[in-house]
């Protein structure tokens, strides 16, 4: 029963399909197939990185600008793919900062390094709330961040501060992620590392 629900939110969500920016198709060299990952046709395990495959989060988690581990500078801190945030405002792809927890209108997560760098994917079926966020609505977030506690099916939302987070959430799982799409890692005109669309 709970994968014709699973499968009625993913058909619902391409539905509602609310991409903010162009996305790219990813270009995988030998078609990586990950364990944990779903097919969007048939829900059968071991499916490729691509659009319309998913998983359901066993752990969805919020962390800060000032997480353990994280290094400060100046106020500043850099993710994995050298986007840089602070708790209230995040650096966006054209150079500028923006007040908020978004980057070019995605919300920013950390995920298993299976999933590259500038994935785009629409997270529903969650109890994350705040800044832009209501519960179970689906949103768009986009993989720019690692960490250590961060693989297989496992999310950890950017929420600004550890201390202070300006997103909540209540349950530690069940939250469906789903592949909408891939951005260009590449550099912007300032030469920062950058998530954008063609």
């Amino acid at each position: 029963m709970k994968w014709i629900i699973v499968c009625l939110l993913i058909i619902a969500g391409r539905w509602m399909r609310q991409d903010k920016q162009e996305t790219v198709p990813y270009e995988s060299e030998d078609n990586v197939q990950v364990a944990w990952l779903r097919d969007a046709q048939s829900a059968e395990r071991n499916a490729e990185v691509k659009v319309g495959s998913f998983f359901v989060a066993e752990r969805n988690t919020v962390y800060g600008a000032d997480c353990k581990g994280c290094t400060l500078k100046d106020g500043v801190a850099s993710t994995s793919s050298q986007i840089e945030v602070t708790q209230e405002s995040v650096r966006q792809s054209d150079g500028t900062w923006k007040k908020g927890m978004t980057y070019d209108g995605y919300y920013l997560i950390a995920a298993d390094s299976a999933l590259p760098m500038c994935t785009v994917v629409r997270i529903s079926d969650h109890s994350y709330s705040g800044a832009g966020i209501e519960k179970n609505q689906p949103f768009l977030a986009l993989v720019v961040d690692r960490g250590s506690m961060i693989q297989n099916q496992t999310i950890d939302l950017f929420a600004g501060s550890e201390r202070n987070p300006l997103i909540q959430h209540e349950e530690l799982s069940g939250a469906l992620v789903e592949i909408v799409g891939f951005l260009n890692y590449t550099k912007n005109k300032n030469g920062q590392m950058s998530c954008a669309g063609e």
